[in-house]
């Protein structure tokens, strides 16, 4: 899934765990992490990689947390910046 309001779409990625009972839906507190707000941040994409590979894992206290929130990740917010390699704008 991705958003844009123009240029390269901005990749989003959702990672929580689903309910137990499919009869009910919980609606579960949003967490938006963002990387790499200037294109010149590249060791955002690093901590954000680390981030992503830290909640996946299938660890008690990973999986407690994907119970109790939905996580939104936003990875780069600037793609156009980095595609174009400018350091601040975008296209």
């Amino acid at each position: 899934m991705g958003t844009s309001l123009a240029g390269i779409d901005l990749p989003i990625l959702k990672i929580s765990n689903l309910c137990d009972d499919s009869d009910s839906y919980e609606e579960k507190p949003i967490i938006v992490i963002i990387g790499r707000q200037h294109s010149g941040e590249t060791y955002s994409s690093f901590i954000i990689h680390g981030f992503i590979n830290n909640l996946l894992k299938k660890d008690l206290l990973c999986n407690k947390f994907r119970d109790l929130y939905e996580t939104w990740i936003i990875p780069m917010v600037n793609p156009d910046g980095v595609v174009t390699g400018n350091y601040r704008s975008t296209l």
